[in-house]
């Protein structure tokens, strides 16, 4: 790895807990080295000082946040899917065990089921399939 000729080697006197703590999270942030980890960190805490230099840490800080929060959010829901498309696989396989259906009457239903989802955009509820069920 070729080193900067802009940089500058300077001794750091540091706590063993801190410079553990350095070793330790230094790749969980990206970094390649734990200098990079400790200029980051001096750079965040420069422009927390720092109010006319709020933009050095700020956007990354809530970049990151958000970042973070957005992978969990969809982490939860890709479960969530995935549950859900089970179960439904399983309605539709005891469904299909226990009605027989021809395949005109399931290309119909389709058919239906597709505009109703489209003019109600998205939002059906077992009690609107009831009604219209019951007024076929």
């Amino acid at each position: 790895m070729a080193v900067d000729p802009n940089k500058k080697k300077f001794h750091l006197w540091a706590y063993p807990d801190v410079l553990n703590k350095v070793k330790e999270m230094y790749q969980d942030d990206g970094c390649k080295s734990q200098s990079e980890f400790i200029e980051k960190a001096i750079r965040f805490y420069c422009g927390y000082l720092s109010t006319q230099n709020t933009d050095e840490y700020l956007p990354e800080l809530i970049d990151n946040s958000i970042k973070s929060r957005m992978q969990n959010l969809e982490d939860k829901m890709c479960n969530q899917f995935f549950k859900n498309t089970v179960e439904l696989s399983m309605l539709l396989h005891v469904f299909s065990a226990l009605n027989n259906i021809s395949e005109a009457q399931l290309d119909d239903l389709r058919a239906t089921c597709v505009k109703e989802v489209r003019s109600l955009n998205g939002s059906i509820s077992f009690k609107n399939a009831l009604r219209y069920q019951r007024h076929r």
